[in-house]
């Protein structure tokens, strides 16, 4: 009788995801400033990546120092 039972699960998970309720709706103030910050968060993390990425590379290959006489008598 359980296997029987075993497809209801998924049904309802999707019935309950397609069809919320009022309640579930309503985004408070706290939860929308939460929800922004989340996302402004996110961007600035993948803007500070891309950056680090593209200019740290950079900024070793442009500031290569040509070798003096004391390095290579080392």
């Amino acid at each position: 009788m359980i296997k029987s039972r075993s497809h209801i699960t998924p049904l309802l998970a999707i019935t309950v995801l397609l069809f919320p309720s009022e309640g579930a709706a309503y985004v408070g103030p706290g939860l929308g400033a939460g929800a922004l910050a989340v996302i402004a968060g996110i961007l600035v993390a993948v803007g500070l990546f891309l950056f680090g990425l593209i200019y740290y590379p950079l900024k070793k290959v442009l500031r290569r120092d040509p070798p003096t006489e004391d390095t290579e008598q080392s």
